[in-house]
């Protein structure tokens, strides 16, 4: 008969998970949360926004919507944004949380969404192939990456005025 796992004594309770401490190392007091600077709180209320006007629209074919997307040149950014948080629901490998528009708080899928345009923006594809892999499942990166591609544009030329 297997007794009950004691846990450690060097465990710190940070809300979302445990850490814990390995051998003699020092644990930290807290570990502090990350306050993203003045751009990225821009585009985190402006994704907030598109996502909260892309409830409103109607859930149609997603494939369909992608080839319409890519066939026509002027398509807006409330389009991409629809198509983009669709396609999050669809092949995102967990369900993903975005607060309320205005919260102070920022979620940890805001910050992947911001870094995952912020690194379209900067051209630096290594780091987008990483963030795709880790929340998005392999049948949907390309999708979403042409996507997010596209949000990013739109987003920075909001960022612009």
């Amino acid at each position: 008969m297997m007794g009950r796992l004691k846990e450690a004594d060097t465990v710190l309770h940070q809300g979302i998970g445990n850490v814990v401490s390995l051998y003699n190392s020092r644990v930290p007091a807290r570990v502090g949360e990350y306050a993203p600077n003045a751009i990225e709180r821009r585009i985190v209320q402006k994704l907030r926004a598109l996502l909260l006007s892309s409830l409103l629209k109607p859930r149609g074919d997603f494939e369909k919507a992608c080839f319409l997307i890519a066939a026509d040149a002027n398509i807006t950014t409330e389009r991409y944004a629809a198509a983009f948080f669709h396609g999050l629901e669809i092949f995102g490998i967990r369900k993903f949380e975005f607060y309320n528009l205005g919260s102070a708080s920022v979620s940890l899928d805001e910050m992947w969404a911001v870094r995952l345009l912020l690194s379209l923006l900067a051209e630096d594809y290594s780091t987008v192939r990483y963030l795709m892999s880790v929340r998005i499942e392999p049948a949907g990166q390309r999708r979403l990456g042409f996507l997010a591609q596209q949000l990013a544009r739109s987003v920075s030329k909001c960022l612009d005025s």
